[in-house]
């Protein structure tokens, strides 16, 4: 487990970590509640840069997407994960983003696909 005194890689998580699951979420939740908040604004930044200009790794937006619901940036965030199409992980968090947006039925189909998909918040 991540505590806000440990320093966590966030560049390698959103741009060069072969996986990102929920031990990654976690990870940039400890940063963003630590001493790191600016730093991973500034890394989300870098990789939506590379996302536009076709250099960003795959799975930049789910990654994206997720990190932008850890800031507070709801919007932002639903832009990304609605593409997310079959990534459980992404589909959760979006349901997440629609509750935050206040999109309540929407979250529920969302919640639902992330299960069938095989997510398990347990």
């Amino acid at each position: 487990m991540f505590t806000a005194k440990t320093s966590v890689n966030v560049r390698e998580i959103l741009h060069d970590s072969t996986t990102f699951g929920p031990e990654e979420v976690k990870q940039l939740q400890a940063a963003i509640g630590g001493s790191q908040y600016s730093e991973v604004r500034q890394e989300v930044a870098n990789l939506r840069q590379e996302l536009e200009d076709g250099n960003a790794p795959k799975g930049a937006s789910v990654r994206l997407g997720i990190a932008f619901y850890l800031l507070g940036k709801h919007d932002s965030a639903e832009a990304y994960l609605k593409k997310a199409g079959t990534d459980s992980l992404a589909e959760f968090y979006h349901g997440n983003v629609l509750v935050a947006l206040e999109r309540y039925d929407d979250s529920v189909k969302s919640f639902e696909h992330a299960a069938k998909l095989g997510y398990d918040p347990v």
